[in-house]
């Protein structure tokens, strides 16, 4: 109730996690936004967990198609940024089938939403340890790669190693 009355007073509600690959914490998150007052009343969550902004269109395709194939959550987490094996956790892909299967289930104005927030990632772009290690070094920036392609605000989770990375020395 506490952070779903949170949203009677401010648009944005921010909640950090805990460390990335931990599970509990997105069974909380189910908890709050399968809630009928969170899907009723605000409907958007934003996640820097699962990939990449250039993912948006494949996660929203899973979403809209009410089939929940996870096959499609497995093809964006193999892409997730960073890691060249995918995430490798079962908390997203678990997460986001249930709101899948939540959506389907619902009215159209009460399906949440998911919007992924990460930098954008582009493997095909990495052909080699030298391409890879230039982005890598950007990465922690508060403006990586091509501002174009990035977000340029930050609503995320977990933002503590942005700024371990970007204070003034």
């Amino acid at each position: 109730d506490y952070i779903l009355n949170l949203f009677n007073t401010y648009d944005i509600v921010v909640i950090a996690s805990t460390d990335h690959r931990e599970t509990t914490q997105w069974d909380f998150l189910y908890s709050l936004t399968s809630d009928k007052r969170f899907r009723t009343r605000v409907g958007a969550f934003f996640s820097e967990e699962g990939g990449s902004v250039k993912n948006q269109q494949e996660l929203d395709s899973f979403l809209d198609d009410g089939n929940c194939d996870p096959a499609k959550i497995l093809g964006i987490l193999r892409d997730y940024p960073i890691y060249p094996e995918g995430w490798y956790r079962p908390n997203v892909f678990d997460y986001w089938n249930k709101v899948c299967r939540l959506n389907r289930n619902v009215p159209a104005g009460e399906r949440v939403g998911l919007f992924l927030t990460d930098v954008y990632w582009d493997w095909n772009g990495i052909k080699d340890k030298e391409t890879y290690d230039k982005f890598m070094a950007d990465i922690d920036t508060l403006n990586p790669g091509d501002k174009e392609k990035n977000r340029d605000n930050i609503i995320g989770e977990n933002i503590a190693h942005v700024f371990e990375n970007n204070l003034p020395k």
